[in-house]
């Protein structure tokens, strides 16, 4: 089976509840959504910009796509680890990135990813990532991110900046109603 994937630096751990299981008797696929959202949450805390601080701050973000991939099963009771962090910062957007994996055996049950749009808490109009946010990132994760699309072997660094097209403009439009996730041209 596969294991964790490094570079992952934060995890937080998660029981499966009854209630989160199916007749089949492993987790509904479902939750893991569930679960990625607690990663979320855990990870803003961790790095020193928890979202009640962004909130604060008159900022929220806007979840534009999700994707999970299932790797194993995982069962009631089972303890997973939900391995978070943020792969890319763009200037409006953001992706974090999960691998979610079985405390006892470090077997891989699920990975995924949500892509987010930052935006000004009263209009709800798209701005730019907060300064104070790609600083907990860079400092957390002891990188600069600030505008690494750094991805998951799909393509490399010298293959995207050579493309007309970044990876958070091939998001299906129905993904982005509102068009919060087009970023300047020339960006």
């Amino acid at each position: 089976m596969k294991a964790t994937v490094p570079p992952y630096k934060f995890f937080t751990p998660v029981r499966v509840r009854f209630n989160e299981t199916d007749l089949q008797g492993h987790t509904n696929f479902g939750h893991y959504f569930f679960y990625f959202d607690i990663g979320v949450m855990d990870y803003l805390k961790a790095i020193g910009y928890s979202y009640q601080q962004m909130g604060a701050d008159g900022v929220d973000m806007l979840y534009l796509e999700s994707q999970a991939r299932y790797l194993s099963p995982s069962y009631f009771d089972e303890t997973l680890n939900i391995h978070t962090r943020i792969g890319r910062i763009g200037n409006s957007s953001m992706r974090f990135e999960f691998q979610t994996s079985a405390a006892t055996d470090g077997r891989a049950a699920a990975e995924g990813h949500i892509d987010v749009v930052t935006i000004e808490r009263s209009t709800r109009r798209k701005i730019g990532v907060p300064d104070r946010l790609r600083e907990a990132v860079a400092k957390y994760e002891d990188d600069d991110v600030s505008n690494s699309y750094v991805m998951t072997g799909v393509i490399d660094a010298k293959t995207l900046e050579a493309s007309p097209v970044h990876p958070h403009h091939v998001l299906r439009s129905i993904a982005d109603p509102e068009g919060l996730l087009r970023e300047n041209q020339e960006a």
